[in-house]
């Protein structure tokens, strides 16, 4: 094919993805399954085998995927929910992985070895799976924080545990000891690396002046990039480090926040659409019902066995009530992840590794379909569709042709709030300041001095770079002063 088909053939796909998402959200349907749907029924047409393409897309995007959900997560979000998503993260991926593991010995006819590497792909939750489905779904806050830091955190031990098995599946002398020392040094090193770039590059954004604002995003996705390629060298998770990094940017102050956060969710979207696309597209389809009932069968015992016991088993001694813990259970989504592990063992030519992709494709799809469209009917049903605004879904900006030292930012008052509750007039803001708006249940008001601020009200005030970092110290000033105890 000529350049002029290929580069049609890409927009043919891209607008194809594009128009189906409002077709998958009036289904109900997870956009995934719809993207993934598209490749598989494009397989008739081009043929596309290519392993390595695959994985290196499907890093390349996972990177992007979490750089943008990282970024739009809160410190409160990382604060009440890391407790128990760190656990489910490392103890409930092993637990999920051993029970997958073993039930798939048995379904499927493998070696030991073979079912425990299955069980090691399918472990882990997908961040872009559950930042798509959960992103802007009415769901109470500490379980949407629990589902999404545990599938922003959990790849590293997912990725370490189908490392280990495909090393001790081809080459036997393989120490399990110098692999366990390994994850640890990944864990803590990827973190590490994360807030050293992250740290960097909020100081290199905020005092450097770029020849256009729109650089600013890219700066901010190219050193999301850099930090994933120096954990190669340096032997550390990579997918952390971008996520912690991310985080790290998302919760200091930052120049162009906007327009970086708005860059970074189109770029997402565009490179989950590319992922899932080119993952169904290496698929082929008359493969899969030879292996529907072993897949089926393994679905359920991930579904309603696995994931349940590993979620049960790490988060019972908490203060998550029993309906919250049923819905974290059924909560567990499997995405691209997993199909891009599968790609690993591919790669490595891992016996009956051609039967382990095609039946983790088969569970990736009924994982996402069934739970995918059923997970905010049963947070309604639970009663878990309630809780307070941490984040706003609002993008409110000022755009400049070139660099400025003035900004319009975003200040969410969440309860609490030295804030709440007080007229704009009583709030102490510089003189060189103005609150250009706010919105109020989704109401735009333009206040004037007597206008009185409420918890969940989404304020946009306009000032100096200089004049919001020292409203952001005063006001965290006045918040711990606030929450301080009475001797």
């Amino acid at each position: 094919m000529n350049t002029e088909i290929i580069i049609l053939i890409l927009g043919l796909l891209l607008f194809t993805a594009v128009m189906t998402t409002t077709l998958s959200s009036k289904l109900g349907l997870p956009s995934l399954i719809v993207f993934l749907a598209v490749g598989m029924a494009l397989n008739s047409f081009i043929m596309f085998d290519n392993a390595f393409l695959a994985q290196l897309i499907g890093t390349i995007a996972l990177v992007i995927i979490l750089f943008d959900g990282g970024i739009q997560t809160t410190k409160l979000t990382v604060k009440n929910a890391i407790s128990y998503a760190s656990i489910l993260a490392t103890i409930g991926v092993l637990i999920t992985s051993f029970i997958v593991g073993v039930a798939t010995v048995f379904i499927l006819d493998l070696s030991w070895k073979q079912g425990l590497l299955f069980g090691a792909i399918v472990g882990s939750t997908d961040a872009a799976a559950v930042f798509s489905i959960l992103g802007n779904k009415q769901i109470k806050q500490k379980i949407k924080s629990i589902l999404e830091v545990e599938s922003g955190t959990n790849d590293p031990m997912a990725l370490f545990l189908t490392v280990t098995m495909i090393n001790l599946l081809t080459m036997p002398d393989a120490s399990l000891l110098t692999s366990a020392l390994l994850f640890v040094w990944q864990m803590v090193g990827g973190a590490l690396l994360g807030l050293l770039i992250g740290y960097i590059t909020v100081k290199l954004i905020n005092f450097v002046e770029l020849e256009a604002t729109g650089l600013y995003p890219i700066l901010a996705l190219t050193l999301a990039f850099l930090t994933y390629g120096l954990s190669s060298p340096l032997k550390v998770s990579g997918l952390l480090a971008v996520y912690v990094f991310a985080l790290y940017l998302g919760n200091h102050p930052l120049s162009y926040r906007a327009n970086i956060i708005r860059f970074g969710e189109s770029f997402a979207w565009m490179a989950q659409m590319t992922m899932f696309i080119l993952l169904g597209l290496l698929v082929f389809p008359s493969h899969l019902p030879s292996i529907m009932i072993q897949g089926l069968l393994i679905a359920i015992v991930l579904m309603f066995v696995a994931r349940p016991i590993s979620v049960w088993l790490t988060l019972f001694w908490t203060d998550l009530s029993k309906k919250e813990l049923t819905f974290i259970s059924w909560a567990g989504l499997r995405g691209a992840v997993p199909i891009i592990l599968a790609t690993y063992a591919l790669l490595a030519e891992v016996e009956n590794s051609e039967l382990i992709f095609n039946v983790v494709f088969f569970v990736v799809l009924l994982s996402a379909l069934l739970q995918g469209m059923t997970l905010v009917p049963l947070a309604n049903k639970l009663g878990l569709n309630k809780g307070e605004a941490h984040t706003s879904p609002y993008h409110f900006d000022m755009v400049a042709s070139e660099v400025t030292e003035v900004d319009i930012r975003e200040y969410l008052v969440k309860s609490g709030s030295p804030w709440a509750n007080k007229k704009i007039h009583e709030l102490g803001l510089p003189r060189q300041s103005n609150i250009n708006a706010v919105v109020r249940n989704d109401k735009l008001y333009v206040p004037d001095g007597n206008f009185e601020i409420q918890t969940n009200d989404i304020l946009y005030i306009i000032a100096s770079k200089k004049l919001h970092l020292n409203i952001q110290k005063e006001l965290a000033k006045l918040k711990a002063k606030k929450e301080r105890p009475v001797k």
